[in-house]
């Protein structure tokens, strides 16, 4: 055996046959895992243990082009945590155009974390939790990006 363990793994249970190849692996997923640019992700907190995942795309004027971005809303509960992502990609015509999204009103400060991107330390759990059908349906959270006009 190659360790103190006796076992042929290390101290975390864990031995990879070739560190160095793993620790470069590792490396290349770490640099994979970069969000896209004009991607927010924020945490909440559901009332009960539950699993989902939901998606909406959305689509956003921009100098009167009623399709110029599009955004991709990705929620997801595991357990009582909640996650929540927009992505926004505008046309090339518009890629470096300031892009204002507004969301449905809620008490999305009470009851959201905003960790990505990051800009101040946060503190766990938020204020408030989503309900089933409470004061605030997690269905307010997946809908709160769905404002204006179908197109």
């Amino acid at each position: 055996m190659d360790n103190e363990n006796g076992n042929g793994f290390g101290r975390s249970g864990y031995s990879h046959p070739n560190p160095f190849l793993y620790q470069r692996r590792s490396r290349q997923i770490a640099r994979c895992i970069n969000h896209p640019p004009r991607t927010m992700i924020w945490l909440g907190r559901f009332c009960q243990k539950s699993l989902g995942l939901f998606g909406t795309n959305i689509w956003l004027t921009i100098d009167d082009v009623p399709t110029a971005a599009h955004g991709h809303v990705v929620t997801i509960i595991v357990g009582h945590l909640v996650i929540q992502s927009l992505t926004l990609h505008a046309d090339p015509k518009h890629a470096n155009a300031n892009i204002d999204i507004g969301a449905k009103y809620g008490p999305w400060d009470k009851s959201l974390i905003t960790i990505w991107p990051t800009s101040r330390k946060v503190n766990w759990p938020p204020r408030l939790s989503f309900t089933n059908k409470g004061s605030i349906p997690i269905a307010t959270l997946m809908d709160r990006w769905r404002i204006g006009t179908a197109v």
